[in-house]
């Protein structure tokens, strides 16, 4: 693997320790460097419940979050589902089908201009 990154904290003018909570914009902050891109704070929000992070709850609106839970986190940059190998017989026949009806639907419209 490699080395553990350290992640530096503004608002503590520290480096985070592993019993540290942080604001939701420290966490993105973590894990844009964790990704060495930036993430919005949507797909941070997400990512906290898919990976069950550990929070502070301060009122319905304010959460904190433990570092040691979220230093190790990396989101990948691809967006959406990873990509199947080859597509689902299903699949391929909607896609044909698709196709059908666009081409179908090209054709009426270039038929009803012509009128």
């Amino acid at each position: 693997m490699g080395q553990e990154k350290i992640h530096y904290s503004n608002r503590l003018a520290r480096k985070f320790r592993a019993d540290d909570y942080l604001t939701i914009g420290e966490v993105r902050a973590v894990l844009a460097e964790n990704r060495n891109a930036p993430i919005s704070t949507d797909v941070t929000s997400y990512t906290m419940a898919r990976f069950k992070v550990r929070r502070l709850e301060i009122n319905a609106c304010v959460h904190l979050y433990l570092y040691e839970d979220v230093k190790e986190i990396t989101v990948p940059l691809v967006r959406g589902r990873q990509a199947a190998p080859s597509p689902t017989p299903g699949a391929a026949r909607q896609c044909a089908f698709r196709a059908r009806r666009k081409a179908e639907q090209l054709i009426a419209l270039a038929t009803k201009e012509e009128e």
